[in-house]
């Protein structure tokens, strides 16, 4: 019998499995949908791991998707941050506010914040529980995304072009930042580290920029989670066609790739890389019809992955308030489908 872990690991090795493995990337879905927030549960291990083998006991995914809050860094140096009820937090007063404040961010130490220690010892518990069979797949928030919640988005852009060495000087510390983060968590039986790089989309900086700014970045966190034995999948906002090909530059096992993206050109322009996506999260996860759902998941398997290795994904998170009956709809295409 091939166990699930087996067909994520084919398809994130370039190879295509007997079927397409599925994934729900959905943290604030899975603890909402078990009645909690990421803000109740974010010191408390056991809590965001039983939430998850509730998920894996009643959903039966290939994967459980525990996830790195992306409140720790930017609190651990001081940003303030607000939190909608059931959703992300989002940035009111960024730790950063000038240049000079970058040297005043000292070295992140993981054995100091209770949320790290909490997220490790949830990663183990679901790696102990169910890793013989299913894929542990951490989600986290980038390091150059984690710029933008220690300092202003817009004070970011200004100074991609009125000042590129400081842009550099910062994202370059804040790699550092993260390498500290997540380096306790590559002995602890994780097989991805899937990453977001949001600010890098297209939507909002040029592929110009990006190739600049972005790109080399995120290539060496990619390069070094895979040289740490660990699956490295990473994912940009939005339409990311005009970068997709640079994407892939990274080395990255997995492409997780957007709703607006166009598959078909994808996977023209990349016959041979592993996409993970992309089922639209919010008008067809939340807002769709199971028969929509089963639809949209077809039609991803067949455009991504009917000739080169795939993980059914949703495209980006999945919202907190969709339908439990859409998630069991697109794992259930997945498995009778594929």
């Amino acid at each position: 019998m091939v166990l699930p872990r087996d067909i994520v690991n084919t398809a994130l090795n370039g190879e295509r499995p007997e079927r397409v493995p599925v994934s729900i990337v959905s943290t604030a879905w899975v603890y909402n949908y078990y009645g909690q927030t990421l803000r109740e549960v974010d010191t408390d291990a056991d809590r965001m791991a039983e939430a998850w083998l509730a998920f894996n006991r009643e959903f039966d995914a290939d994967t459980v998707c525990p996830m790195f809050s992306p409140m720790i860094i930017p609190e651990y140096y001081g940003s303030k941050l607000k939190f909608p009820e059931g959703g992300f937090p989002i940035v009111t007063d960024p730790a950063i506010e000038s240049p000079s404040d970058l040297d005043k961010l000292v070295d992140f130490d993981p054995e100091r914040d209770p949320r790290v220690q909490a997220a490790i010892d949830c990663v183990s518990k679901l790696a102990d529980e169910v890793g013989d069979e299913k894929f542990i797949w951490l989600v986290t928030i980038g390091p150059i995304s984690n710029v933008s919640r220690l300092m202003d988005t817009q004070l970011i852009m200004e100074s991609l072009i009125e000042d590129p060495d400081f842009i550099q000087r910062l994202f370059q510390r804040s790699v550092d930042i993260w390498k500290a983060a997540f380096e306790p968590f590559l002995d602890l039986g994780v097989d991805v580290i899937d990453f977001s790089d949001p600010v890098a989309s297209p939507d909002l900086v040029s592929p110009r920029m990006y190739r600049n700014f972005f790109l080399d970045f995120d290539t060496q966190i990619a390069q070094w989670i895979q040289k740490k034995g660990v699956h490295a999948v990473y994912h940009v906002c939005g339409d990311v066609l005009r970068i997709v090909e640079d994407m892939n530059e990274t080395g990255a096992h997995g492409l997780s790739i957007d709703a607006p993206l166009d598959l078909a050109a994808a996977r023209e322009k990349l016959p041979a890389a592993t996409f993970v996506g992309n089922v639209d999260p919010a008008n067809v996860i939340m807002n769709g019809t199971v028969e929509e759902v089963l639809e949209a998941s077809k039609d991803a398997m067949r455009i991504g992955g009917a000739e080169a290795p795939m993980v059914l994904a949703p495209g980006c998170d999945v919202p907190p308030t969709s339908p439990a009956e859409n998630i069991h709809a697109m794992i259930r295409a997945a498995k009778e489908y594929s």
